[in-house]
C-alpha cells in the first residue's frame, strides 16, 4: 500500500491521479513497478531477458541504463509499452 500512497501524495502531499502519477515517475521506478506486476522477481526478471539478477537490480536502482536491445527484451517480458516505460530515455 505504500506505493499506492506514494503515487497519489506524489507533489509533497498534493493528491494527483494515479495516471499523472506514474507519468512522473522515472523510467527505472516505472521498470521497477513493471516487473512486480507482471511477477516477477528479479531473479525470474533476469533469466527471462537474459541477464543477471545483480543487472536488474541495477537497472532498477538507476545506476546502469539499459541498453537498446535490453529494453526492448524488458518490455516485451513484462509485457509492457516501450515507449511508455522508458519515456525520457529515447530521443524526441
Amino acid at each position: 500500500m505504500k506505493l499506492v500512497t506514494d503515487l497519489c501524495n506524489i507533489k509533497g502531499g498534493e493528491r494527483v491521479s494515479i495516471k499523472n502519477a506514474v507519468d512522473k515517475l522515472t523510467w527505472n521506478k516505472k521498470m521497477l513497478i513493471a516487473r512486480t506486476l507482471a511477477g516477477l522477481t528479479q531473479k525470474d526478471a533476469a533469466e527471462k531477458i537474459g541477464t543477471t539478477q545483480k543487472m536488474v537490480w541495477a537497472w532498477e536502482t538507476g545506476r546502469i541504463t539499459p541498453r537498446e536491445a535490453s529494453r526492448k527484451r524488458i518490455a516485451k517480458v513484462y509485457n509492457v509499452n516501450y515507449e511508455e516505460l522508458f519515456q525520457g530515455l529515447l530521443p524526441k
